[in-house]
């Protein structure tokens, strides 16, 4: 355990890693703590564990060393409690630590779900240490027991006083010394024995925190690295070994921070910073990221602390590890951020999911930087993220108009795009931004063509199924048969595909089930709406909202089409309850789905009264869809009640949304 653990995706993803050589044959890897699940982490720390305990094999120990690492105020701490809740029988958790378990144990403790081994039962007892100076070669006396009492009982501190005994150091501390003070003092009194060579060794390769055999050779130049590892291994003397297809050691900490406070001795200011940017590179180069970056930034190498934190972005995003990369970018002087627009483009996307308003900040910034230097790939690229703050809020969309103008000017200029993925994702981004606001715009055709067109393509599967979500909203919005028919032949023979991501494969079947209803087909919307909720109870996505709040609404429509009044009534409860009437688009779906429902069932009164709910919300988000939509209920409400003026005005200010859209099938309605 480190300080980086705090950031639980960073503990989630490298524990993970751990426990691979235990996944089985058609297993899949254990989850990332990727941002659908942000809003409940409990749930899938539970799921982890659960998962992760079924993988070991029976007497298997999980060992969180230097669990003291992370701040007591950390919820790292409630995640692993909650863990030691999951252990099951024949498998054992143990955190070791310099300090007292947090506040969160307290209740484990005391129901002793949790045994608290405290210091005393620790400490070697006479007997103990006998034993291990008889496999010392050490002869039993009373100079023995000297050493015991001043060891206090500390494994390690014994350890040192028997090699310095053995090596005949002379005088030692006297009993009462601080532990730590008495390891850093016989350490140095070894130390200082060793050969020059060994000593430059020893503190070059602290600053690496696994000590793989062929990086400290390469980092000190030292053709003996294995045999000097190998024989403080063998000594004991705090430095552990992993075999596997090369030798790997690693430094007890206490060890470790000794060795790195000597360095500066050995090896001078000069070469110490040397060392230190050898290291990072080695570390860069062996994909040890995190320690690369810290070792940059200690040695004040800040140009490659930043590049490395641009060129490691998109994949600490996918890990889910936006905080680490924010940790990165805050460890980074301001101007580095003000003047790269790439690293701000990636600080931005990394808020998409925990802060839209904040996201869309740094990437307008980041927009404008790639404006003044004419980086049209960059301009595209920050276009599609802005749009995706939008779609990820899911809230309003006048705010749209803009950066729809500004991708269509970029598009219509016939740029170079460099990659699939970036002309994708301008005309997948383009199609979204249209089809919410500007649904006659005249490349949204052309969008839809071309998302299509790369669902047969070799492109990221989870781009696809992306691209594939909005052909299907763009089928259902625009009543466009064809495009739902061509995109279901295209992907659903690829759904059956384990990396399609959680969240991809909940929204995919959604959409799907309300694109079934709207073609009558209800029984397979029925089966894909089941399948859809059935994914976000698997995958532990209660706590997004809008999935849920659509699915129930998606639901409730499915419902009141197959005449099952009562239960879509439960549906729409359900959609009143999670509702926040802060949000337009949560107001519209307050009342969106009852007026299905009481335009089925020809309750005109109710009707007027949330149709004209559903005008107010869906006029506050700005999307012509909903806002044709919430007038055509009002239109019924009016011309039941026989108020034909007012059905005229209204009916006329929706022929006025949807004329010249993909909305004008409901001119038909309106007939």
């Amino acid at each position: 355990v480190d300080p980086g653990d705090a950031d639980l995706a960073t503990f989630f993803y490298y524990l993970g890693l751990a426990a691979k050589p235990f996944t089985r044959k058609g297993q899949l890897p254990l989850p990332v703590l990727t941002p659908e699940y942000l809003h409940d982490v409990d749930a899938f720390s539970r799921r982890f564990f659960r998962e992760l305990f079924g993988r070991l094999p029976q007497g298997a120990v999980l060992v969180l060393d230097n669990y003291q690492e992370v701040a007591a105020e950390q919820p790292f701490h409630q995640h692993i409690a909650q863990a030691a809740e999951e252990v099951p029988s024949g498998i054992t958790l143990i955190a070791i630590s310099r300090r007292d378990p947090p506040d969160c144990y307290a209740r484990l403790v005391a129901n002793e779900n949790v045994q608290l081994v405290e210091w005393d039962e620790l400490k070697l007892t006479l007997e103990e240490a006998q034993a291990i100076a008889q496999a010392r070669a050490r002869s039993i006396d009373a100079d023995l027991v000297r050493l015991y009492e001043t060891s206090g009982g500390w494994a390690a501190g014994f350890t040192l006083l028997l090699e310095g005994s053995r090596r005949e150091e002379g005088t030692t501390p006297g009993n009462g010394v601080g532990r730590n003070a008495l390891f850093d003092y016989f350490a140095a009194q070894i130390f200082s024995k060793l050969p020059r060579l060994t000593q430059e060794f020893l503190v070059a390769t602290a600053y690496l925190p696994q000590v793989p055999v062929s990086i400290a050779r390469e980092l000190t130049g030292n053709e003996d690295t294995d045999t000097i590892l190998e024989d403080l291994y063998r000594r004991h003397l705090f430095t552990h070994k992993r075999t596997g297809s090369e030798a790997i050691y690693w430094y007890h900490a206490l060890f470790r921070e000794f060795l790195k406070a000597r360095a500066t001795t050995v090896l001078g200011r000069d070469g110490c910073q040397e060392v230190m940017r050898r290291a990072a590179s080695l570390l860069e180069g062996h994909a040890a990221f995190d320690d690369a970056f810290q070792l940059y930034t200690e040695t004040g190498d800040l140009p490659a602390a930043a590049r490395l934190a641009e060129e490691c972005a998109s994949g600490l995003l996918a890990k889910g590890r936006g905080q680490t990369f924010r940790d990165w970018i805050a460890a980074l002087p301001a101007q580095y951020l003000q003047s790269n627009p790439r690293l701000r483009y990636w600080f931005g996307t990394s808020l998409i999911p925990i802060d839209q308003v904040s996201s869309r900040n740094q990437l307008e910034l980041a927009f404008e930087g790639f404006q003044v230097s004419g980086n049209v790939v960059g301009q595209l690229e920050t276009i599609a993220r802005v749009i995706s703050t939008y779609y990820f809020e899911w809230s309003y969309f006048k705010p749209l108009d803009r950066w729809i103008e500004l991708l269509e000017a970029l598009i219509s200029g016939r740029p170079d795009y460099t990659s699939a993925e970036i002309e994708f994702d301008a005309y997948s981004s383009l199609l979204l931004a249209a089809l919410y606001r500007r649904p006659g715009h005249p490349l949204l055709q052309t969008s839809v063509e071309r998302v299509l067109g790369f669902l047969g393509t070799d492109l990221d599967l989870n781009r696809r199924v992306t691209g594939a979500i909005y052909l299907f909203s763009y089928a259902v919005l625009a009543r466009d048969i064809n495009v739902g028919a061509r995109t279901q032949a295209l992907i659903q023979p690829l759904l059956h595909h384990a990396e399609i991501s959680p969240l991809n494969q909940v929204w995919i079947h959604t959409r799907m089930g309300y694109y079934f209803y709207q073609v009558g087909r209800y029984e397979e919307a029925c089966n894909a709406l089941t399948q859809a909720e059935a994914l976000v109870e698997h995958f532990g996505l209660r706590g997004l909202r809008s999935a849920g709040r659509l699915i129930d609404s998606y639901w409730c429509t499915t419902l009141v089409g197959m005449r099952s009044f009562d239960l879509a009534r439960d549906r729409c409860n359900r959609v009143v309850a999670f509702a926040d009437p802060s949000r337009p688009m949560d107001r519209y779906h307050l009342h969106d789905p009852i007026c299905y429902l009481l335009s089925a069932t020809g309750e005109v009164n109710q009707l007027e009264i949330h149709a004209r709910a559903a005008i107010e919300a869906a006029n506050a988000a700005g999307m012509p869809y909903i806002q044709a939509m919430s007038r055509v209920f009002l239109c019924q409400a009016l011309a039941e009640s026989g108020r034909h003026e007012e059905l005229l005005a209204v009916s006329a200010e929706a022929r006025q949304i949807v004329r010249g859209t993909c909305h004008a099938h409901y001119e038909t309605e309106l007939d």
